[in-house]
């Protein structure tokens, strides 16, 4: 780009740089500011031609002293909040141009609406403004944090480097069978193989193309081993491979009683290994945007949060979760009491009912309710394994003094955010704001092999996950 687009920096070229280049200067120059509106100011028509959709951003570098000065003169004339990027909360993408394009534009659509000012009209070669007539016309200034960490979240990017072996400790739980393909075809992973000698285990992968290996073989040759047996072995298969030294991703929940999950922290510090429990919709962006804006005081005081997990369930998968007295509120609803602790904190009394209602002789708990008490702040979780279709009525939602925040569908994700005053991101009305396509466990494992090559935590902190498991198990009555 010439000296004369230089206050406005090509986004792409600034992904590709930080991803392939030099990773802390495509960092630098993403603290930036998304500029959006009726207006723009720039000297490169073919710039703004190619990369500026209907409702249209730009991206100026801080360090230029022109975008400082221009910057500062928008606060000035125009009276809008300028809100800077930390660009320490997310790692350059990677995107192909239309890719991010494409991942942009719904996400966009949906977040910048509210700051829009006058008409959406695309920008032509020919349209010629100088800064006056830029400052003097309707805009907005708006951050751009939230949406790209909700990109990240949902993107499928991959980390540089040598391909980090991976192995599985057992392949019988229900998330298993994506879980494995996803390493199959991870360009971060080279899976090795998967030890499990039930015979219902290797006929479901017989054409998988995946090999079965010892469990010798597993701990001596894998820098990553995922747990992903039946429950009650959970925690004894993660010891083994804490033990071995490898780093562990640990289906939940990771054990069915307290002690043996702080053994497991423990023993994870002491080796220097990583834990990573596999709560599946730790990097949902509808739960995690709901988060945010509960966390950033855009909901105003919070004071119920509300969940429901259902589901409908074999004879056979009834029979394994009715070995804990949770039942399914130990085996689903971990999915979201998860983020209502890492978001509330320890609750001060747990009140649960596990009721048996379903027609088949077993003693699964299968109709679930727990309440969970915090200071000024209640929090009802359901689950129960009778409803058809349950999938499309799960939902997550925070309520406060100023609104609402509700994630229904969980997958893929819709979040309806409803205020009485205008905060963040977000007008005082209903609205509803779309993601890029969600699939689960992506995101994890991403984060799982990006740590790896840091050698820095997980997002979710050891601490975090003992307090996740604690307030679990009242809520099953098996503390």
């Amino acid at each position: 780009m010439g000296a004369g687009g230089r206050h406005f920096l090509d986004p792409f070229a600034m992904l590709r740089r930080g991803r392939t280049e030099n990773h802390n200067v495509g960092l630098r120059l993403f603290e930036a500011l998304a500029v959006v509106g009726k207006t723009a100011f720039t000297r490169n028509a073919q710039f703004v031609n190619r990369f500026f959709h209907p409702f249209g951003f730009f991206v100026a570098d801080p360090d230029d002293f022109g975008a400082r000065m221009f910057c500062r003169k928008a606060q000035q004339v125009a009276h809008v909040k300028v809100i800077k990027i930390d660009a320490r909360n997310f790692p350059a993408f990677g995107f192909h141009d239309a890719e991010f394009l494409a991942a942009l534009r719904p996400a966009s659509q949906q977040y910048f609406s509210t700051f829009v000012i006058g008409s959406r009209h695309r920008f032509d070669q020919n349209r010629g403004m100088n800064r006056r007539s830029f400052l003097e016309a309707g805009f907005a200034v708006a951050s751009l944090t939230p949406l790209v960490q909700r990109l990240h979240a949902a993107a499928t990017t991959q980390t540089s480097g040598p391909r980090i072996k991976i192995g599985f400790m057992g392949a019988s739980h229900s998330h298993a069978f994506e879980k494995v393909r996803l390493a199959k075809e991870s360009t971060d992973f080279e899976l090795i193989g998967i030890h499990d000698a039930a015979e219902a285990v290797r006929q479901r992968f017989a054409t998988s193309g995946v090999r079965f290996i010892s469990q010798e073989t597993l701990l001596n040759e894998a820098e990553v081993i995922a747990v992903e047996s039946a429950v009650q072995d959970h925690a004894r298969h993660a010891e083994l491979a804490l033990l071995a030294g490898k780093h562990v991703h640990l289906e939940k929940p990771p054990s069915d009683s307290l002690a043996a999950f702080q053994k497991l922290i423990h023993l994870a510090r002491e080796k220097q290994r990583l834990l990573q429990v596999g709560y599946m919709w730790r990097f949902n962006p509808g739960i995690n945007a709901a988060l945010e804006a509960a966390r950033n005081g855009w909901l105003g005081n919070v004071y119920l949060v509300r969940a429901t997990i259902n589901t409908s369930l074999s004879a056979g998968q009834r029979r394994e979760v009715a070995q804990f007295r949770g039942g399914t509120m130990f085996e689903l609803g971990s999915h979201v009491i998860d983020p209502v602790v890492r978001l509330l904190g320890r609750p001060e009394k747990v009140t649960s009912f596990l009721n048996h209602h379903g027609d088949e002789d077993d003693r699964l708990a299968d109709n679930t309710v727990a309440v969970l008490e915090f200071s000024k702040t209640l929090a009802i979780i359901t689950s129960a394994t009778m409803q058809p279709g349950a999938g499309a009525h799960r939902f997550f939602e925070i309520l406060g003094a100023n609104g609402s925040a509700l994630v229904k569908p969980i997958e893929q994700p819709v979040l309806h955010v409803d205020l009485a005053k205008a905060a963040g991101p977000y007008a005082a009305k209903a609205q509803m704001i779309t993601f890029p396509p969600y699939k689960r466990y992506v995101a994890e494992l991403v984060e799982l092999a990006q740590a790896i090559r840091q050698a820095r935590p997980l997002v979710v902190t050891p601490q975090e996950d003992l307090a996740v498991q604690e307030a679990l198990l009242r809520a099953c009555e098996m503390n």
